[in-house]
């Protein structure tokens, strides 16, 4: 049996916070699949890792595998052994190795967890330890008491290692030419006795009974006798074609894929030759192997079960969400190769499936406004307009055509707003009359990417890295009024008459003749962005940074790191709206209440800018610093020192504070690096300031 893997509510734990400070809960997650990367075994279950986390898979009868259920895990989860009856999980970021409890295969239970410092690639088990390959360490992890694992010693490893895998007496790293081998005698103390040198880039590796296989891309698969691993002897390359995977199976079958390609070898100790052959439901990222049994890791494709290489079984994944959007309630998500889901998240801890639209191609955005929602697919050369007055039962109402590359499409006011990079063109159209649009105008622009409008201006980005700004306040005849240097494949948003990017450039364009930058990006990793009531939310996009961060910016020229939330994989798109935090990652849809949503009006409601002081210096400061304030009215003052968890950390509280500047000091000594808050709080002010502890 094909399981159709159905979208399922994960409800998370309320993240606990001390009372009086504000953060986000997260109240629930919408699955669609994940990122499957590795596959483990236990008696009739498989365990697969994606970025989500860990999906159970019975396959007591591999061909008729059944999906059974998935765990969430903080941060992606990147590789999986199992040893006994327990599963040893690494997960980014942040980084860690989770120990999972096997005996009830269906409901795994974690029981102890080891952290790193630096981002972990991959981990293998010998006796009692694990290998964990961090960049450029390996760490020896005790694992005797599986609840308790320690580490137990650690050695340098080389930065572009990338697999390890222990023999009985060595300990193996791929890299990317080639393999280091360690000696392990004194296990704790691991170091390297030998370079293994390949004349061409190894892909992947595998080591099975005194033998290493290189996969070599163009150059197929090389095998190398190790048993005496000071002097390797390497066979001839095998001709198997372009080899990105190599896993060893029993009785020397050997498993290799390239692209969707898959091949079962055998190696007779002289030659390698091909037995047999298939295609796989996608692109390969990874082969498993157990017993008779090979588990192909398709990504988002899901899972293939083969039995001598034929394939039995697929897990079907749903693909992975690119865009999201939210009315009143209703959340539209957008899964590559599997269409838009409508949901009802008016009870945001639940929500529901109202529907799915099927479209076909690839679609480029959607844009929900007065119950419509616009979709362009890149198949097409219409812009498709569907009414979801009831959501649960939407209809194709109309389209509007002519398009050669419809790039981006605001909808707002009964005016919809579009760029076309093929017909080089903005245009606007009023559709109070949905089913009779009208062209108000077309304005002329080389090469549009994307699209922003707020009040009586548009914010047009260009391929040549420039930004328009063109007033559109005559609808019928806009024109440009300035321009800024901006990096075209950048996602933005204007706000309150800022406009801010995911690198967390800002800029003050409330007077669009004259744009200004007031902040200059210190986050590179960005990769979209969403703003609302003085809060910015920007998603990340690298592999050990990803999930996103949320920015108070009441003054956008000194934005404040509020909260940062770590997810397994790209943030590809990202809404503040109506108190919520909707983060579209790569394989669900987290949902998170907005506990920051009014600070900036609760603190500066009745706060002019000049009435109220508090400065810390210095700041970054080393084990203390001096936090100096004064207020308009002599009165109670109340200071408070929160980390980047909304933890209270420390507390002053000053009777009758005089007029004028007053001062305490606050001692960190005991208090570990990082980001701290300063709240200065009385009946009627509330100051917020970030601070940096080096040490």
């Amino acid at each position: 049996m094909i399981h159709k893997f159905l979208i399922t509510f994960a409800l998370t734990a309320i993240l606990s916070t001390s009372s009086g400070a504000q953060s986000l809960t997260h109240l629930s997650d919408v699955l669609i699949g994940g990122y499957y990367r590795h596959t483990a075994v236990y008696q009739n279950t498989a365990y697969v890792v994606s970025d989500y986390g860990l999906h159970i898979i019975d396959i007591s009868n591999p061909g008729q595998s059944e999906y059974m259920g998935e765990i969430k895990t903080e941060g992606g989860a990147f590789n999986i052994k199992i040893d006994s009856c327990y599963a040893y999980i690494l997960t980014q970021p942040p980084a860690k190795m989770i120990v999972f409890d096997l005996s009830n295969e269906i409901n795994p239970v974690q029981i102890s967890e080891v952290n790193f410092e630096e981002g972990v690639i991959s981990l293998d088990i010998y006796g009692d330890y694990a290998a964990v390959l961090a960049s450029g360490i390996i760490y020896m992890i005790n694992i005797v008491n599986p609840a308790s694992p320690e580490i137990a010693g650690e050695t340098g490893a080389q930065w572009w290692d990338y697999e390890l895998e222990f023999s009985d007496s060595n300990l193996f790293t791929g890299a990317d030419l080639g393999s280091n081998v360690y000696d392990i005698q004194n296990i704790t103390e691991p170091f390297i006795v030998n370079r293994i040198h390949s004349e061409y880039v190894v892909q992947d590796f595998d080591y099975d009974n005194d033998m290493l296989y290189f996969a070599r891309n163009l150059q197929g698969l090389c095998v190398v006798d190790v048993s005496n691993p000071f002097s390797p002897e390497f066979t001839a390359p095998f001709n198997l074609g372009y080899t990105e995977r190599v896993e060893v199976g029993e009785d020397y079958h050997i498993y290799t894929s390239t692209f969707n390609q898959f091949y079962k070898s055998y190696f007779n100790g002289s030659f390698v030759y091909t037995v047999d052959e298939d295609i796989a439901d996608g692109y390969i990222e990874n082969i498993d192997c157990w017993n008779e049994h090979c588990f192909l890791d398709l990504g988002y494709d899901g899972l293939n079960i083969t039995d001598e290489g034929d394939i039995l079984s697929h897990i079907k994944n749903n693909g992975y969400i690119y865009r999201v959007d939210e009315e009143e309630s209703i959340l539209f998500v957008y899964c590559v190769n599997d269409g838009i889901y409508i949901l009802d998240v008016s009870t945001p801890a639940d929500p529901i499936i109202l529907n799915q639209l099927e479209i076909a191609g690839y679609i480029s955005f959607l844009e929900a406004e007065n119950n419509f929602l616009f979709i362009q697919s890149a198949s097409m050369d219409s812009l498709l307009i569907y009414n979801v007055s009831n959501p649960a039962a939407p209809y194709l109402q109309n389209s509007i055509g002519g398009f050669d590359g419809l790039n981006d499409l605001i909808a707002k006011d009964n005016l919809i707003y579009t760029i076309d990079y093929g017909t080089c063109l903005f245009k606007i159209y009023d559709i109070s009359d949905v089913m009779n649009p009208t062209v108000l105008s077309e304005f002329p622009i080389n090469y549009p990417w994307k699209l922003a409008v707020e009040d009586d201006n548009a914010y047009i980005s260009l391929m040549e890295d420039t930004m328009l700004i063109v007033d559109i306040s005559d609808l019928g005849n806009p024109s440009i009024e300035s321009s800024i240097e901006y990096n075209h494949d950048q996602d933005f948003q204007v706000e309150g008459g800022f406009l801010y990017s995911p690198w967390l450039d800002i800029w003050d364009v409330r007077d669009a003749s004259n744009p200004m930058l007031i902040h200059e990006g210190i986050n590179n990793s960005g990769r979209c962005v969403s703003a609302e009531n003085n809060l910015l939310a920007i998603g990340s996009s690298y592999t050990f940074d990803s999930g996103f961060y949320l920015y108070d910016v009441s003054d956008p020229s000194e934005p404040v790191e509020l909260e940062r939330v770590y997810l397994g994989s790209n943030t590809n798109d990202i809404l503040l709206k109506n108190n919520l935090v909707i983060c579209g990652s790569a394989s669900n849809v987290g949902i998170y209440e907005n506990g920051y949503a009014g600070i900036d009006d609760k603190a500066q409601a009745n706060t002019p800018a000049d009435e109220v002081l508090l400065e810390v210096y210095p700041n970054p400061f080393n084990s203390s610093t001096t936090i100096t304030f004064g207020l308009p009215n002599e009165g109670d003052v109340s200071l408070k020192v929160y980390d980047i968890l909304g933890k209270e950390i420390s507390k002053f509280d000053i009777r009758n504070s005089n007029l004028g500047k007053n001062s305490v000091v606050w001692d960190a000594k005991n208090c570990a690096s990082g980001i701290y808050f300063i709240r200065l709080g009385t009946v009627d002010y509330n100051r917020v300031v970030k601070i940096l502890l080096v040490k």
